[in-house]
């Protein structure tokens, strides 16, 4: 690959970013799926440091390959559905042996046992990652197929349209909250309430976990939250939880009455809905691959007599011996130093990973910034207007500095961002599509929300004072 051929490739192209706050250990196996699945060559360029990891597509090979998916759809109406179900097949195979795996006790396993463990981890995830349909094609134009499908001459508005394609379902995160609010009424059981707290964090141990780290929910995480959600008039927000498909299902209802939906235009709108549903199903089970994999990384670690920080930067299919290679980790904490590009080479079929010299060149091309801008625009996930100050938070790092009353801005939202999301005046992204976490949540909360403005977290400062109009669509840095 010459530095010269890919700078020239990438200044000619739009690209789209995804980022996400990632270790090597974590995020490596479904990395090289999606670039082996995809086989986008320089259409697919992976940027990895030692806690985040970006993905930056191609448009319009991302707009190709959803037209390519979307056509079928339309030739046969059950085409996602059917997907679906193959891959609900298969992931409950790689769940239930997730569950067998969580309960091992891994002090009782020999060192090849524990090897051969994280290798099948590595396998799991690999089959996992390669889906029937890569979900995030979508994302940055799902709008554009919606706009230009749907026939009615009446058609709902964007927030109509936002509503209808949410889940009837509550997110697992909300789930978890209402298996803790549940708890309040353990004096009406046998169950005492160190028990019932313990059986939470069983179910919901993966709530806790993402591509950064693996640590599962405890027992004090879910007191913790216990002791918060009861402040809050808990049988209120049990109800709202336990009625929330119903009502969903009810606004849906009145939407499609309102509009005389015909056939083609509900089968439309129930693409995008189940696209959002996978989505949330696909997170909660990545998140329990990611505690698999941390559970034998760092038990790896601990008999190699490496800390924890040197073993995730490297790939978990390395692990070959106990202790590590020093090699191994010598090369890897020299490749995450300076960074590292990785793309699928379409002419050898391999993956490349990229010299620091072209990786140098081609971040600026990739991350071009305009400083001078006083706004920003983005896609209205709910609407609303509030004035704050700027925290920029990209990952859990950065999480105790967001205060209440803040303005969230990050690249993408995820599970983990929750607690600040609930104490933001509103929430700006960098990238996001009308299925996205942050534009389900911020309806959920009804909090202001402007996703997908590319640029937020490089143009935008902490302390900035901004003004976010979702009416619009529209962020202003306010003198």
């Amino acid at each position: 690959m010459t530095q010269s051929r890919l700078i020239k490739h990438i200044k000619s192209v739009n690209w789209y970013r995804q980022e996400t706050g990632a270790v090597v250990y974590l995020v490596s196996v479904p990395t090289l799926a999606v670039l082996n699945h995809l086989r986008a060559g320089m259409d697919l360029v992976c940027y990895q440091t030692r806690n985040l990891l970006r993905m930056y597509y191609n448009e319009d090979y991302l707009f190709k390959r959803a037209r390519r998916v979307f056509s079928k759809f339309l030739e046969d109406k059950n085409y996602l559905s059917t997907a679906h179900k193959i891959w609900l097949q298969k992931t409950g195979s790689i769940e239930h042996k997730i569950k067998r795996i969580k309960e091992i006790d891994i002090d009782q396993v020999s060192n090849q046992k524990l090897l051969a463990l994280n290798k099948q981890v590595a396998r799991l995830s690999w089959q996992f990652w390669n889906l029937p349909i890569f979900l995030d094609i979508f994302d940055a134009n799902a709008d554009w197929f919606l706009e230009n499908y749907l026939s009615s001459k009446r058609k709902p508005t964007p927030l109509e349209i936002k509503l209808l394609i949410r889940p009837e379902q509550l997110s697992y995160y909300h789930q978890y909250q209402l298996a803790v609010l549940k708890i309040i009424n353990y004096k009406k059981t046998k169950v005492s309430l160190d028990q019932a707290l313990n059986e939470v964090a069983n179910d919901f141990y993966f709530i806790s976990c993402s591509y950064k780290s693996g640590s599962p929910l405890t027992v004090v995480d879910v007191r913790r939250d216990f002791n918060s959600l009861k402040k809050n008039s808990p049988r209120v927000v049990i109800r709202g939880f336990e009625n929330y498909s119903q009502i969903i299902r009810e606004q849906k209802q009145n939407i499609r009455y309102k509009y005389r939906l015909g056939k083609q235009e509900r089968d439309i709108i129930n693409f995008f809905a189940g696209l959002a549903l996978w989505r949330e199903q696909r997170k909660a089970m990545a998140q329990k691959i990611s505690f698999a994999f941390e559970k034998f990384g760092q038990e790896i670690a601990r008999r190699s007599k490496y800390p924890w920080q040197r073993i995730n930067i490297c790939p978990p299919d390395y692990m070959d011996k106990i202790p590590v290679s020093k090699k191994v980790v010598s090369y890897y904490e020299k490749l995450i130093k300076n960074n590292y590009l990785v793309l699928y080479n379409k002419e050898k079929r391999t993956i490349d990973f990229l010299s620091k010299k072209i990786c140098s060149a081609a971040i600026k091309y990739l991350e071009p910034i305009d400083l001078d801008i006083s706004e920003l625009s983005g896609q209205i996930a709910c609407m609303g207007k509030q004035r704050g100050r700027v925290k920029i938070v990209t990952n859990e790092d950065y999480f105790n500095k967001f205060k209440s009353g803040d303005i969230l801005v990050t690249a993408m939202t995820r599970p983990e961002f929750m607690p600040l999301i609930k104490k933001a005046k509103a929430i700006v992204t960098d990238e996001g599509g009308i299925g996205c976490h942050a534009a389900i949540v911020s309806r959920e909360l009804n909090k202001p929300c402007i996703i997908g403005t590319r640029q937020a977290t490089r143009v935008l400062k902490d302390g900035d004072l901004v003004e976010v109009d979702a009416d619009q669509g529209i962020i202003k840095k306010l003198k």
